[in-house]
């Protein structure tokens, strides 16, 4: 039964960031696909920037959760 609990509150504890990073993670998708037309510099800049922006995020949402 406490096996059972500590699971479910992992899962509670896990699932938003779980959720934050996917999200995240589409979004630098769908950049990419949106600049890509401009250019390869265009394309590296916005790679960049989303590896910088994944780095901030995770550290937040990591301390967030405790």
């Amino acid at each position: 039964m406490l096996e059972r609990e500590r699971l479910r509150n992992i899962l509670c504890l896990g699932l938003p960031i779980i959720g934050g990073m996917l999200s995240q993670s589409l979004l630098n998708l769908v950049d990419a696909a949106m600049v890509g037309h401009l250019g390869e510099k265009s394309l590296a800049g916005v790679g960049i920037g989303s590896y910088a922006n994944f780095v901030a995020i995770s550290l937040v949402m990591g301390l967030g959760a405790g």
